[in-house]
């Protein structure tokens, strides 16, 4: 990690990864083609906040998504960062963003999301302080398009004025959810050593 340089461009991606898929994947990939010089940092999210009365507790401990996203993200410049486990609790994403600031000094710092992450984006931690800091890379779901996303963002992300970079390569719609409730059916949504590693530490049995 020391020899991260200063002053570059680094795209935070963080999330559960509970587990890491296909799809988590390709928007790495497609962060990578537009931004080939960039730095991605994919962070696990220790304990997730709070969001509209509840929490999603991941079923899978942190140690292991934190391996399972070794194993599911691979690249020149792609680093796999544990940086919220030692930070509060919960893991807001504003805390960790800043931290990487603090570290690292990047010219600029992005926060690669799928476009339905913007759908709560207004009861982020912070979010005025949050969209002040970074800029937004949104990668579209496949029934999406660029058009579609802009005509709904005033209605997305009211009162708020993120900057925001439309990445036009649609991915699947693979999602961990799916693929916890019954793995052998998504398996293909799965790169093979993480489909291993589910099966050998015994993951999202019931």
């Amino acid at each position: 990690m020391s020899l991260l340089p200063q002053n570059a461009h680094l795209i935070f991606y963080g999330g559960a990864f509970d587990p890491p898929h296909l799809a988590h994947a390709k928007l790495v990939e497609i962060a990578k083609k537009y931004f080939p010089n960039a730095f991605i940092l994919v962070v696990p999210t220790y304990v997730p906040p709070q969001f509209a009365g509840t929490q999603k507790v991941p079923k899978a401990p942190f140690e292991d998504r934190f391996a399972m996203s070794k194993l599911n993200f691979d690249g020149n410049n792609i680093l796999i960062l544990d940086t919220e486990k030692y930070l509060p609790q919960p893991s807001y994403s504003l805390r960790t963003l800043l931290e990487l600031m603090k570290q690292y000094h990047p010219q600029r710092l992005s926060f690669l999301v799928g476009d339905d992450q913007l759908n709560g984006l207004a009861k982020w931690y912070q979010a005025e302080k949050l969209v002040k800091i970074i800029d937004f890379l949104v990668v579209l779901r496949q029934n999406k398009s660029e058009a579609e996303l802009k005509a709904k963002l005033p209605t997305l992300v009211p009162n708020l004025s993120p900057k925001i970079e439309i990445l036009s390569q649609p991915v699947s719609e693979a999602t961990s959810t799916a693929i916890r409730m019954d793995q052998d059916k998504h398996t293909h949504w799965l790169k093979p050593w993480v489909a291993h590693y589910i099966r050998e530490k015994h993951l999202y049995e019931s």
